[in-house]
């Protein structure tokens, strides 16, 4: 007989952060009910406020019936883990699996303080929130695949999974962890590049030469980009001087087909070209860098190449589905002293928001130039 894969288990979530919350969030998001869930919070305030925001059952300590769950997930920062390895000592059964998503710490130090219990040490990323996170997870000695089926199913619910060696993980917190935050970083770039762009007064107008070789032919000029494809493009167009509202609306309806699109004075197509025209292979870039990064980490190609799109893929779900801007979206992934903090450090002092704006000036003034 066929086994089947396990589903909607029961789960404690203990540290309901930034990847606690983007799990739950997820999980609630999927085929999970909130009656499926138990936080742990033990400040009452918040525990409340939990409650309130999702349904599920709160508890202050770990000891508060959560021993007959099958799944504990744990998710507090890394200078939490002593107190909380402490209050999970008395509530987690062999009976039970650990999820553990504390960046950095390592399996055996949680095998040392849980005898007996089967864990399995991950690491997912924050687009988990819009069902589009990746998670690498590596087994302890004491899970079997019974237990790794139980983790991916809970994994799965948010995105994909990928079963790694646990030397692999730091660099997959690095890659897939941090990476939604390189994501955001560069959207913001290419706003702050956009911003600048549309300052320059010496762009020379395109429209005119269309209507001198069309005469009283309606013109709206437009810049749609290669996401167009898959329905999630972004048009800009400009309409000219005898375009009406009627030719307005039905240039949007054709553009909107394939995805979003924006009105703009004709001298910032230019800048609209080097933006979101050259925009996807920027992100095409990044994306290229993160897997060979995770190569060069030690990772299967595959899998690296996997990861960096996926991380990609969910930054963008998670940046096109939130109302925060790009820079609130990077400081939630960017903890204090964290992994993600060090990281983008790197990114900064290489001057990575100049070069990209660079690329934009660089872009821009080349269309300029095939218009002349």
């Amino acid at each position: 007989m066929e086994e089947t894969e396990p589903r909607r288990p029961a789960i404690a979530i203990m540290g309901v952060g930034a990847m606690g919350g983007a799990l739950l969030g997820g999980l609630l998001n999927s085929e999970w009910e909130a009656a499926d869930i138990t936080l742990i919070e033990a400040r009452p305030p918040r525990a409340d406020e939990l409650r309130e925001a999702t349904g599920c059952r709160t508890v202050h300590h770990p000891a508060e019936g959560i021993d007959q769950q099958p799944v504990v997930v744990l998710a507090v920062k890394p200078q939490h883990i002593d107190p909380a390895l402490e209050q999970l000592a008395g509530a987690v059964t062999p009976q039970s699996l650990l999820i553990a998503l504390v960046a950095g710490v390592r399996i055996a130090r949680y095998e040392a303080a849980l005898p007996g219990v089967p864990v399995i040490r991950a690491m997912p990323n924050t687009p988990a929130l819009a069902g589009e996170g990746v998670t690498g997870l590596s087994p302890g000695s004491r899970t079997g695949p019974a237990e790794v089926r139980l983790a991916r199913a809970v994994l799965s619910a948010v995105g994909k999974a990928a079963e790694l060696p646990e030397p692999l993980l730091d660099a997959v917190t690095a890659l897939s962890g941090s990476g939604p935050a390189y994501v955001y970083r560069l959207a913001e770039a290419l706003a702050e590049a956009g911003e600048e762009a549309g300052m320059d007064p010496d762009v020379a107008l395109m429209i005119a030469r269309y209507e001198a070789a069309l005469p009283g032919v309606p013109v709206i000029r437009a810049m749609p980009n290669t996401p167009a494809l898959a329905g999630e493009g972004v048009t800009g167009l400009s309409p000219g001087s005898r375009t009406g509202p009627a030719e307005v609306r039905l240039a949007r309806a054709v553009l909107s087909a394939v995805g979003k699109a924006a009105e703009l004075p004709e001298p910032l197509l230019d800048a609209v070209t080097a933006l979101s025209g050259s925009g996807p292979a920027y992100v095409y870039r990044l994306a290229e860098a993160l897997a060979e990064a995770g190569e060069e980490a030690g990772m299967d190609p595959d899998v690296a190449l996997m990861m960096a799109r996926q991380t990609v893929k969910g930054a963008g779900a998670l940046l096109d589905s939130s109302s925060e801007h790009p820079a609130e979206l990077r400081r939630q992934v960017t903890s204090p002293q964290g992994v993600t903090e060090a990281a983008l450090a790197v990114l900064e002092e290489g001057g990575f928001v100049e070069l990209l704006k660079r690329a934009v000036a660089a872009g821009t003034e080349r269309s300029r130039r095939l218009g002349d």
